[in-house]
């Protein structure tokens, strides 16, 4: 603990003092916002497209969420690191070795941003894994075989309307 301070209101200006820590914790924020070519940016962009197709309303909510979290870090990061300083408390900038053990994880994030077919084929496997008892409840309640393929399965908007008859 650098600092005899837990509150949130009262740090400010800490760029001056810490300009590694500044840095690292605006990159990592940044990230975690889902900046375009971080890792979150891919998992957030897949998730909210999936959502979309299933139900673009809820994909809306989910967006706006979204969009009030990154609202928040840019406000803590401006209070933060640019805001007025609120103590003559000086405090110590990051180690190398706490910045050495940060980098790694800064790195992976936007190198799994850029590429993130490793990290993506496994989640796909670990989807399909997951999704198969949901799958065969599905073939069981409209009497496909086990052994169909999702192919085979009739659309979800046909599984869950019913079938109209015209009116005589």
């Amino acid at each position: 603990n650098r600092s005899r301070s837990f509150g949130l209101d009262d740090f400010g200006g800490l760029i001056t003092q810490t300009p590694v820590l500044g840095f690292l914790f605006i990159v990592a924020a940044l990230a975690s916002a889902a900046l375009p070519g971080t890792m979150n940016f891919i998992g957030e962009f897949e998730l909210l497209l999936g959502m979309y197709a299933l139900n673009p309303w809820i994909s809306a909510i989910a967006g706006i969420s979204v969009i009030l979290g990154v609202v928040y870090l840019l406000i803590l990061i401006q209070k933060w690191f640019f805001g007025k300083a609120r103590s003559n408390e000086t405090l110590a900038d990051v180690s190398v070795s706490e910045a050495l053990a940060v980098l790694p994880l800064l790195l992976a994030s936007f190198f799994f941003g850029f590429y993130p077919a490793p990290v993506a084929s496994q989640a796909g496997m670990v989807a399909e894994q997951l999704g198969a008892p949901a799958r065969a409840k599905r073939l069981e309640m409209h009497g496909t075989a086990s052994t169909a393929t999702p192919a085979a399965l009739p659309p979800e908007d046909a599984v869950a309307a019913p079938e109209l008859t015209p009116a005589r």
